[in-house]
């Protein structure tokens, strides 16, 4: 429980700087933020691909799932599993989004989204591994 009142009670000016500066993080109420963060990042993402799965094209709705669920497991269980297997997903992401860029294969072709997402899972694997160090 008091876990949960270091989080709230930290300075708004310290959140945004773990925002954008994840390596920065110094004890486990950190990377706890920044751990929920992320989770929150990819549960976004998981609600845009179901979404734009209904609208548009149903096979991104599998990636909105998968999102989905891993970024729900990453808010629970913060586990390092989770965050590496979001690292891969990302990154593969990262690389059919570039393929769909030049034409090769067809679907979604926003690289900044796809590098953002990338950047989450970065952030997740480092702060997870950190939160079980600092233990």
């Amino acid at each position: 429980m008091s876990l949960i009142i270091n989080i709230l009670s930290m300075e708004k000016e310290r959140k945004k700087q773990l925002n954008f500066q994840f390596w920065k993080v110094e004890n486990k109420e950190e990377a706890l933020y920044v751990i929920k963060q992320c989770s929150y990042g990819f549960l976004f993402v998981a609600g845009l691909n179901i979404l734009l799965g209904f609208l548009i094209n149903m096979a991104t709705i599998i990636d909105g799932v998968i999102y989905l669920v891993l970024g729900l497991l990453l808010l629970f269980l913060r586990s390092r599993v989770v965050s590496i297997l979001l690292l891969l997903i990302s990154g593969a992401g990262i690389v059919v989004t570039f393929l769909n860029k030049i034409g090769v294969t067809y679907g979604g072709s926003n690289v900044f989204l796809a590098i953002i997402v990338f950047y989450f899972a970065i952030a997740s694997v480092y702060t997870t591994f950190k939160y079980h160090k600092l233990g």
